[in-house]
C-alpha cells in the first residue's frame, strides 16, 4: 500500500518535488521507512517506465519514460491485498460483525467474506476491540463459535449511526440492501414536518432519516420482529404502523421518544423564553454591530424575524439535548470569517443573557441567515444605481460584451455605452456610475470605476464587493491599481518558530505587530479573545488566527512556519497567518480567507512553503493559488 501512494503521489505531483516529511504526514509512518519505500522503488524503475531522482533540500521527483508501463506497473500495486486502507478494514470487518446481529461469526467466514487473509485479520482485532471498547462495546471471541460485538442495544445503535451517518460504504449497502426503498417513510415524515409547520433543514432531515433507518435495521438484525405495537398518538403512530407492515418490526417505545423529540414539536414543552425579550436583545446587539461594522442588520425586519425563529427551534432543541452536525461549518469559519466573528460575538451575548452555550456546528446554521441579510445588502446597494454609463475605446462588439457583463451586475438598471468623446451624451443621460476603459479627462460627480475590456468573471465579483462596501476612494479605483492580497505580508514577520505551545505563540505574534504598529493597542487581546470563542486551527496545519475586531493602525499578514511540531487541539500546526486588517481595507478579508483556503486544500503546496522556507517564494505560491 505504501508503494503504491508513494508512487501515485510521485506521478500526481511531476511538476513539484515532494519531501520526506510530506510522504511521513501522508502515510503516518518514520523518516527511514519512507526512505525504504523509495530505496525499493527507484531500484525496479527502469524495467517499469519511470525513474525516481531527488535534489538535495528540495525533495524527491519522478520521470517517466514509458507510460504504458508506468500505469501498468501502477494497477499491479493497486490490486496487491496491501493496498486496502486499514479504516476501510476496521470498518469493513464492522460492518459484517453488525450485520450478522447477536450471532457469532468464524474468522474463517470473516476472512472470506472480506478477500482477506485470517493472519491479516488477526492482526487487526486488536484496534477492532479498541475501537468498540471507545462506544462501551466488548468485541467478544468464544472458541469454536467465533467473534460478535456484545453491549447495550443504544451504544450497539450509536456505533451503527455514526457508520451510516459517514456514509462507510460496506455498511450503508448493507442497511439499504436489508431496507430497500425508504421512500414510504420519507413521505410520511415529510408530511408530518408540514403539517406541524416544522422548521427542518435539509441535513437534519438527511440525520432523521438515517438515525430512523439504523432503528429499523437494529430492530430486523437483534431483535424479536414480532413485538407487540406501542400505542402511540399522533402522526408518528402513522409512520411506525406504516414500518410494521412493511419490515414486521415494531420500533421500542425509547426509540419513539428519542425520534418524536427531532422530528414534532406537539408534545415538547413549552419554551422557557420570553420571544419580547428576546426580540429586544437581537436589536440592541444588531444596533451596536452596525455603529461598528457599518452595517444594517437591525433595520432588516425580515432577518431578525427569521433568525427569531430560528432561535425559537434552536432552544427547544438545546432543552432537549438535540443537536445537528453541519457539513458547511468548515468552509463557513474560513470563506466568510468576518461574518463568522459576528456570528461568534452574537453566541457570547445568547450565552450571557440567556444561560445557553451553542454548539459551533449550530452556529454555522445561524451564520446562514447572517449571509441571506448580506447577499440582500448587495443587491439594495447595487440597485440604487439606476442609470450605468460605459465609456470604450471604440464602438461595436467590444462595448457589447462590456455591456453584457456589466448587465449581470445591474440586471435592473439602464445601461448605455458611449465613444470616449461623447461627454455632452454622458452628461445628458445623468448616469449614477461610470465605468470607462479610458482615463477620464472631464471629472463627473458620480464614482468612477476603470475596467478593462475583457472582463473576467473575478473583475465582476471585486466590482459587486467595491460598490457593496461602499469605498470611499471609489472613483480612484483603476483596473492596474488592484492590489493582490499577498502584497500584506510583512517579511520582517515571516520567519520559523520553535514555539510549542500554540496561545504563547499567537500572543507573541499579535504582541510583535501592535509593537511593529500594525495592531492596534487592544490587538493581542482581541486576538486571544476570537481564539476563546473558537479554534483557528483548520485544514492541514494551516492556522488563520486574527482579531475579533477589526481596528488596526495599518494592515498585514505576519507568517510563521513552525518547527519541528505544534499540536493544538490535537492538530498539528504547520503554517501560522495572522491578519491584521485596518478598517479601510476590510475589503481584503474576502480575498485572504479565499486564498488560504485554497492553500489549506493543496498539501503540496504547504509543503514546498514548508520546505523552502522563504518569504518570495511563499508569495508566489499564493498568488498562483489567489489566480486559480
Amino acid at each position: 500500500m505504501r508503494t503504491y501512494q508513494i508512487l501515485k503521489s510521485l506521478a500526481e505531483n511531476q511538476d513539484h518535488f515532494l519531501s520526506i516529511s510530506y510522504f511521513m504526514e501522508m502515510l503516518g509512518v518514520s523518516k527511514r521507512t519512507i526512505q525504504s519505500e523509495i530505496s525499493y522503488l527507484k531500484k525496479g524503475g527502469k524495467d517499469k517506465g519511470y525513474k525516481i531522482g531527488n535534489s538535495l533540500g528540495k525533495g524527491y521527483f519522478i520521470e517517466i519514460s514509458d507510460q504504458e508501463k508506468f500505469e501498468d506497473y501502477l494497477n499491479d500495486l493497486d490490486n496487491e491485498d496491501f493496498d486496502k486502507k486499514e479504516r476501510t478494514i476496521i470498518n469493513e470487518e464492522l460492518s459484517e460483525l453488525l450485520a450478522a446481529g447477536d450471532s457469532y461469526i468464524t474468522v474463517i467466514e470473516m476472512a472470506s467474506k472480506m478477500h482477506l487473509s485470517k493472519t491479516l485479520l488477526y492482526e487487526k482485532n486488536k484496534i477492532i476491540a479498541e475501537y468498540l471498547n471507545s462506544y462501551g462495546l466488548v468485541f467478544e471471541r468464544k472458541s469454536h463459535y467465533g467473534i460478535k460485538i456484545k453491549g447495550i442495544s443504544s451504544n450497539i445503535k450509536k456505533l451503527m449511526f455514526d457508520l451510516y451517518l459517514d456514509r462507510v460504504q460496506k455498511f450503508s449497502s448493507i442497511v439499504d440492501e436489508k431496507l430497500g426503498k425508504f421512500d414510504g417513510v420519507e413521505e410520511l415524515i415529510e408530511e408530518s414536518i408540514a403539517k406541524n409547520n416544522l422548521n427542518v433543514g435539509y441535513y437534519e432531515f438527511q440525520e432523521m432519516i438515517s438515525w430512523l433507518k439504523v432503528s429499523v435495521f437494529y430492530q430486523i438484525v437483534y431483535e424479536d420482529p414480532g413485538k407487540q405495537a406501542v400505542e402511540y398518538p399522533g402522526t408518528f403512530y402513522e409512520i411506525l404502523r406504516y414500518i410494521n407492515s412493511k419490515y414486521g418490526v415494531w420500533i421500542p417505545k425509547s426509540d419513539i421518544h428519542n425520534f418524536t423529540e427531532k422530528i414534532t414539536h406537539a408534545e415538547s414543552k413549552e419554551i422557557n423564553i420570553n420571544k419580547k425579550e428576546l426580540k429586544q436583545y437581537l436589536i440592541t446587539f444588531f444596533k451596536e454591530i452596525d455603529v461598528k461594522n457599518s452595517t444594517d442588520y437591525s433595520g432588516d425586519i425580515e432577518f431578525i424575524s427569521n433568525l427569531l425563529k430560528h432561535l425559537e427551534f434552536l432552544i427547544e432543541r438545546l432543552n432537549q439535548q438535540v443537536s445537528y452536525k453541519n457539513p458547511l461549518l468548515l468552509e463557513l469559519c474560513i470563506e466568510y470569517s468576518r461574518v463568522f466573528d459576528i456570528v461568534l460575538k452574537f453566541s457570547k451575548m445568547l450565552e450571557e443573557k440567556l444561560g445557553y452555550k451553542i454548539s459551533n456546528d449550530e452556529l454555522g446554521f445561524i451564520a446562514v441567515h447572517f449571509l441571506n441579510h448580506m447577499e440582500k445588502e448587495k443587491v439594495k446597494r447595487i440597485n440604487k444605481y439606476k442609470k450605468v454609463a460605459i465609456i470604450c475605446t471604440t464602438g461595436g462588439g467590444i462595448s457589447n460584451f462590456i455591456r453584457n457583463k456589466i448587465m449581470t451586475i445591474f440586471p435592473k438598471s439602464e445601461i448605455d455605452t458611449f465613444s470616449f468623446y461623447q461627454n455632452s451624451q454622458i452628461r445628458d443621460f445623468e448616469p449614477n456610475i461610470i465605468f470607462s476603459v479610458i482615463p477620464l479627462k472631464e471629472s463627473f460627480d458620480v464614482p468612477i470605476i476603470y475596467i478593462k475590456e475583457l472582463l473576467t468573471d473575478k473583475d465582476l465579483e471585486d466590482i459587486r464587493e467595491m460598490l457593496f462596501l461602499e469605498k470611499e476612494n471609489i472613483g480612484a479605483v483603476r483596473e492596474k491599481d488592484k492590489k493582490s492580497f499577498t502584497n500584506l505580508l510583512i517579511e520582517d514577520m515571516f520567519s520559523i518558530s520553535k514555539e510549542t505551545n500554540y496561545k504563547k505563540l499567537l500572543s507573541n505574534m499579535a504582541e510583535e505587530l501592535e509593537d511593529k504598529g500594525y495592531g492596534d493597542a487592544k490587538f493581542r487581546e482581541n486576538v486571544l479573545r476570537r481564539e476563546k470563542y473558537m479554534s483557528t486551527v483548520y485544514l492541514n496545519g494551516i492556522a488563520m488566527p486574527h482579531s475579533i475586531e477589526i481596528n488596526a493602525k495599518k494592515s498585514g499578514i505576519a507568517l510563521k512556519i513552525i518547527e519541528p511540531e505544534l499540536i493544538e487541539n490535537n492538530k498539528k500546526v504547520k503554517l501560522v497567518f495572522m491578519i491584521c486588517l485596518a478598517k479601510k481595507n476590510v475589503d481584503y478579508y474576502s480575498a485572504i480567507s479565499s486564498g488560504i483556503y485554497k492553500l489549506m486544500k493543496n498539501k503540496v503546496m504547504i509543503s514546498e512553503i514548508c520546505e523552502k522556507k522563504d518569504f518570495y517564494s511563499t508569495k508566489n505560491i499564493l498568488k498562483k493559488l489567489e489566480n486559480l
